[in-house]
C-alpha cells in the first residue's frame, strides 16, 4: 500500500455525507494515477446513521478500513489509525476538510525521492455561522523549512504526511492535548528530520466554529504553553488564566519539572492581573498586526502581478517568493 489517510470521526453527521463524496472522488483520482490508497476511519461512539453511511462507503470504495471504537481523544484516535494504516506514507483528514488529489500525489513523489514529513500551503475558509454574506478566505503559503522558526509557528498545516519510519521514531502522539497535539508532535519530529515543502496546495481548512483549534479557546492557550514548557522553551511561555492553566498542567506534571520561573509567571502572585491586561492589550496587538498586513499586501500583489519580483530580488529591493 502507498498511501493511508486517517479519518478520526466523532458525531459528525453534518459534514459525511459531503467528506464521503469528496474521498470518493479522491480515491478514484489516485487510483487513475497509479498509487494505491487507503483510508483508515476511526469512528468514535459511532450513530446510527454514521454507522449507515460509513459502512456503505465501506462497502462501495476499495481499502476502507473502518475501526469501532468508544469515545477517545483525538489524538488517541490517531495513534490507533497510525498503527492501523498499511501505508509507506501517512495522512490525516478530518470530516469538516477538504483535501487535494494533486497534494496527496506530490506528497507520495516526495516520499519517493527521500522525504518523512511533507507539508504544504494550505486555504483557510472562514464560513459564517449563520450562512450569510461572503465566506473569507486566507491562504498559507509554502515556506521554507526552518526548524526554530516551525517549533513557534505551526505552520506544517493541517494536512502535513510522514512515514511510518518517522512516527516510530517520534513515537505516539500525545493523547493528553485535546487540540495542538498535531504541532507538539513536528515539534518532537524536528529532532529526527528535515521537513520537505510542497508547492502545491493541501487543500481546504474550513473554520465554522465547531473546530477544536482556531477558536480563541483558552485551552488552546495553555496547551501551547504546555508545549513549550516540553519543547525546553519554557521562557517564551505567554499569559494564561492561570487556575486552568493550572489545571491543564497537571497532567504533566508528574512527568516534567516546570521551572520555577514559568510557574511564577503562569500561576503566581500577579498572573491574573497579568493574564487581565493581556486580555485587553493582544487584540490590539492582532488588529495593528493585520492592519500592516493589509498596507504591505497591495505592492506585493503589484510587484507578483508586473512580474518584477525577480529582479527587484537580484537587486536586494525585495525578497524572493520562497522567503519568509
Amino acid at each position: 500500500m502507498n498511501i493511508s489517510l486517517i479519518a478520526s470521526f466523532y458525531r459528525v453527521q453534518t459534514h459525511l455525507p459531503s467528506w464521503i463524496a469528496r474521498a470518493e472522488a479522491l480515491a478514484d483520482a489516485v487510483a487513475r494515477a497509479g498509487v494505491t490508497l487507503e483510508i483508515v476511519i476511526v469512528a468514535n461512539d459511532a450513530q446510527d446513521d454514521e454507522r449507515t453511511l460509513i459502512d456503505a462507503f465501506a462497502a462501495y470504495v476499495p481499502n476502507i478500513n473502518v475501526l469501532y471504537v468508544p469515545r477517545e481523544s483525538l489524538y488517541a484516535s490517531w495513534n490507533r489509525g497510525v498503527k492501523a494504516a498499511q501505508g509507506a506514507l501517512i495522512g490525516f483528514w478530518n470530516a469538516d476538510d477538504s483535501r487535494s488529489v494533486e497534494a496527496v500525489l506530490d506528497a507520495w513523489r516526495l516520499c519517493q525521492a527521500g522525504a518523512k514529513l511533507v507539508y504544504f500551503p494550505w486555504t483557510v475558509v472562514r464560513l459564517h455561522a449563520n450562512g450569510q454574506g461572503k465566506h473569507e478566505t486566507q491562504v498559507y503559503s509554502q515556506i521554507p523549512f526552518d526548524a526554530a522558526y516551525h517549533k513557534r509557528k505551526f505552520r506544517a498545516g493541517p494536512f502535513f504526511m510522514f512515514t511510518p519510519g518517522l512516527f516510530q521514531q517520534v513515537g505516539d502522539f500525545d493523547a493528553r492535548f485535546r487540540i495542538i497535539g498535531d504541532w507538539e508532535w513536528c515539534n518532537r519530529a524536528m529532532s529526527h528530520t528535515n521537513f520537505t515543502p510542497s508547492l502545491v496546495n493541501g487543500g481546504d481548512f474550513f473554520i465554522h466554529g465547531g473546530n477544536l483549534s482556531n477558536t480563541g479557546s483558552t485551552r488552546q492557550v495553555c496547551e501551547e504553553n504546555v508545549m513549550r514548557i516540553l519543547g525546553g522553551m519554557a521562557d517564551e511561555v505567554i499569559p494564561a488564566p492561570p487556575e486552568e492553566m493550572r489545571a491543564v498542567w497537571k497532567l504533566w506534571e508528574a512527568d516534567v519539572q516546570i521551572p520555577f520561573e514559568a510557574a511564577g509567571k503562569l500561576w503566581g502572585a500577579g498572573a491574573a492581573e497579568v493574564w487581565a491586561r493581556w486580555q485587553i492589550e493582544e487584540p490590539r496587538r492582532k488588529a495593528d498586526v493585520a492592519r500592516q498586513q493589509k498596507i504591505r499586501a497591495f505592492p506585493k500583489w503589484l510587484i507578483d502581478t508586473l512580474g518584477l519580483r525577480p529582479l527587484l530580488a537580484r537587486l536586494g529591493i525585495v525578497k524572493t517568493r520562497d522567503a519568509k
